[in-house]
């Protein structure tokens, strides 16, 4: 049996950022390189495990390139779990974070020693040359190790912990530990707690990682959804890809659209699609479906037998004791009387429910104070007390809590940050809207004429303020001008957009993207949002 080609570099990426990460492979072996193309052991059908074990021990380190999307691909989750595995017994592996423009760098990388930073110039000759020496094995100088790392933030604002920033997501430990013990245990799990309260960042910061970990005994293909206006289409897309991962562009929407009609006619089932995913991801033995943000199902879902439909798909596919399917589920507590109104579904969720609580005062010091220190960061004296007083009485504390914080770090001063930054952006309770007041002070008169309008469409009216959710919108639904106006308020963190690029599309012809608010807590804390969409409840 002959040895194996050793590469520099194993290059991990997502689909959609291809053509970019061919154009470094490019550079690279125009400096000696030899690299590793993630696609190439992707082969479907065949066991990706060893594969994924052949190619990784057949490179000396793996680029991990961080593009525009909101988070990294499911390939390279798997691919950066097992790279950072290898790392831990081998400190001579380099795992090499490369950004790319446009990019939300991810915090669970902050650890690494070398980053490589092309968000300004993408073929910046000396980001290359220094990318090219670490892959080559070659010692990098003290001014090689001069970080952009200290440029990026610990905090994730109203953004939710990601995958990939789990090593900077703390505090909730207890809470993690019973939550796989539940996953563990059942095929039915809902995650349940207040607006605000990280749900989303508890499954996907702190569930997946753990599930995701080489040295567990299974092995888990992880799809994470959202239900939107129709649940079962948004099932469907969620899993196709799984299934023919050669659908791209329009077949995807159109094939999805197919299954969907399928699954509504009784044609399909859940179980066999899942059991289809299965058969052609090799190497993987249990698939985890997480569908975030549940109570979409009751004020999104335009029709309500399909919203049953997809509960009971639910339901049948987890119900045998045998199902290689596990589903976890996040709501809001305030709809969670929804789901007591649903006997099967209430039967299937009564072990399996999650309640989760408020961050106590230390849990909250924690992740407060540990990823400052992570990164060299201070706080001023008595600061960190000052933001857990204000929290106390603060129902929505941790979004609040991560905001300010973020905004704090980008005020700080010769790496401390301070009481009069603190004061000046409106301490806890007044941050985002201040934040929020003056963006919109910013715009001119059309434009703020327009505000009111976009901000009409990304919220669904409760019967009051405390009731009102977010909802989605299609960004090429809207007219060039509103368009900018998103993007604008997308920059200043009150929006959040996210691009699609289907499977194998090297261009963005093809690209779906949305928009929707960046948190619940801005429909709570911006006293002029209230006034516009109470303008609106009054009909």
């Amino acid at each position: 049996m002959t040895n194996p080609v050793t590469y520099h570099a194993f290059l991990s990426y997502r689909s959609d950022d291809r053509p970019l990460v061919l154009r470094i492979a490019e550079e690279l072996e125009r400096r000696g390189c030899t690299c590793f193309l993630d696609q190439w052991y992707l082969v479907p059908g065949h066991d990706w495990v060893s594969a994924l074990e052949q190619a990784l021990s057949a490179s000396q380190s793996v680029a991990i390139f961080v593009g525009s999307s909101k988070e990294m691909g499911r390939w390279q989750q798997r691919e950066r779990a097992w790279a950072l595995d290898r790392q831990a017994g081998d400190p001579r592996f380099a795992v090499i974070p490369v950004l790319m423009p446009g990019c939300e760098p991810p915090l669970g990388f902050l650890g690494q020693l070398m980053w490589i930073d092309l968000r300004e110039n993408l073929t910046d000759p000396e980001q290359l040359d220094r990318l090219a020496a670490v892959v080559r094995g070659e010692p990098i100088t003290a001014e090689g190790h001069r970080q952009p790392r200290a440029t990026l933030c610990p905090y994730r604002g109203l953004m939710y912990f990601r995958e990939e920033d789990a090593t900077f997501f703390f505090g909730r430990d207890k809470f993690i530990e019973r939550l796989v013990a539940k996953v563990d245990r059942h095929r039915l799990v809902a995650v349940v707690g207040a607006s605000g309260s990280g749900k989303s960042s508890l499954v996907r910061a702190g569930l997946l990682p753990h599930l995701r970990s080489p040295d567990r005994e299974r092995v888990w293909e992880i799809v994470t959804m959202v239900p939107n206006t129709d649940p079962l289409f948004s099932l469907a897309k969620a899993l196709l890809p799984l299934i023919e991962p050669e659908f791209s562009g329009y077949e995807l929407i159109s094939k999805s659209e197919s299954a969907a009609n399928d699954l509504k006619n009784d044609r399909v089932s859940l179980r066999n699609l899942i059991d289809a995913a299965l058969e052609r991801q090799q190497g993987a033995d249990r698939l985890l479906l997480v569908v975030d943000q549940w109570e979409e199902l009751y004020t999104q879902c335009e029709d309500p037998a399909g919203c049953q439909q997809f509960i009971q798909q639910v339901l049948v596919a987890t119900d045998r004791e045998s199902s290689p399917l596990k589903v976890v589920l996040t709501v809001r507590a305030d709809f969670y009387h929804q789901l007591l109104q649903d006997r099967a579904l209430l039967d299937h969720l009564q072990e399996g429910k999650l309640d989760l609580g408020p961050m106590t005062p230390d849990e909250l010091r924690e992740a407060i104070e540990k990823p400052a220190t992570a990164v060299g960061l201070t706080f001023q004296d008595g600061l960190v007390d000052r933001l857990l007083g204000d929290a106390r009485d603060e129902p929505g504390r941790l979004p609040l809590l991560e905001f300010a914080l973020k905004e704090l770090w980008k005020r700080h001063a010769a790496g401390q940050m301070t009481h009069s930054a603190y004061d000046a952006l409106g301490r806890l309770s007044g941050a985002i809207a201040a934040h929020a007041e003056r963006v919109y002070a910013e715009f001119d008169e059309p434009a703020r004429e327009a505000v009111p309008k976009l901000f009409r469409r990304l919220v669904h009216a409760g019967a009051k303020t405390e009731e009102d959710t977010r909802r989605r919108a299609d960004l090429r639904s809207l007219d060039e001008v509103t368009q900018r106006i998103a993007r604008r308020l997308a920059d200043e963190r009150l929006l959040v957009t996210t691009r699609i690029v289907p499977n194998g599309e090297e261009s963005d012809d093809h690209a779906a993207e949305t928009v929707e608010v960046a948190h619940e807590e801005l429909l709570r804390r911006w006293s002029r949002l209230n006034k516009w969409i109470d303008a609106d409840r009054k009909f």
